[in-house]
């Protein structure tokens, strides 16, 4: 059964405030993400009802279904996950490689992937008004990567998915030349057997050992993304050098599973 239970939820969101309901599936308190004062959303952390790494879609007072359901490789970004004029927007990742989803919730129930308007290794959505309710329902999209700085568009849902118009609003300055380089995403195995996945920005034309800068976090759930980072551009890959980013157990690109993971009390590795 579900009963609803007043919980204290971070943070303010369209419908909401700070104290909300949360819901009690089978006895068990949940942390709602989100809630537009219809529906809330959440990310299981613990196996239950739904394996941990699910999105969970509820109605308040109703039922509730999984509307993302994790892989090895397949995980929800719990920050990207938003309500916004009748509807919920996250963002999921397939092995580093992200979809950006899109849930009419006055539809037929069945997600959609947003079209970007170029490629882009990373993005992000979010309302572009600071109060969402006081708005007019547009949405910012930001594009970027480890070689291209970042560039921002306006839309909006009014006409669904296969409406959307994409407004250039701004794009930051190109700092280096980046034409002689790449980006690939590769793995190295762990001690106990894990591929560990990284990205590498390497330059296209490299014959031989290469000076390598390796940076790696794994802890409270914190992803690393890609980034265009200038001061490393002009200073060390335009001079020959290459830049690795390790995804290590700890982060959240993988979901809660692979944070459980990096814990000490789990393995004796952190990557």
């Amino acid at each position: 059964g579900v009963r609803f239970v007043d919980i204290f939820n971070e943070g303010a969101h369209e419908g909401g405030s700070y104290a909300d309901r949360g819901p009690d599936i089978n006895g068990k308190v949940v942390r709602v993400r989100e809630t537009d004062g219809v529906h809330y959303v959440y990310i299981a952390h613990s196996d239950g009802d739904y394996p941990t790494g699910t999105l969970v879609l509820g109605r308040l007072g109703g039922g509730h279904r999984a509307v993302f359901t994790p892989g090895p490789r397949r995980a929800v970004d719990e920050d990207s996950t938003f309500f916004h004029h009748g509807w919920l927007i996250w963002r999921e990742t397939d092995n580093l490689k992200f979809r950006l989803m899109a849930l009419d919730l006055g539809g037929d129930g069945l997600p959609r992937e947003l079209p970007l308007p170029e490629a882009a290794e990373i993005a992000w959505v979010h309302p572009f008004d600071a109060n969402p309710l006081a708005g007019d329902g547009t949405l910012m999209l930001e594009l970027s990567g480890f070689l291209v700085p970042r560039r921002s568009f306006l839309f909006d849902l009014n006409a669904g998915v296969d409406g959307i118009r994409y407004r250039p609003l701004l794009s930051q300055p190109v700092e280096f030349d980046a034409s002689g380089h790449m980006v690939e995403l590769l793995s190295a195995r762990s001690d106990d057997g894990t591929e560990v996945p990284y990205h590498l920005v390497r330059p296209k034309a490299a014959k031989g050992a290469v000076p390598v800068l390796l940076f790696g976090y794994g802890g409270f759930a914190s992803s690393v993304e890609p980034h265009y980072n200038a001061v490393c551009g002009k200073m060390w890959l335009q001079h020959g050098g290459a830049y690795a980013v390790a995804h290590i157990r700890g982060g959240g690109e993988f979901g809660p599973a692979l944070l459980q993971a990096g814990r000490r009390t789990a393995t004796g590795t952190k990557t």
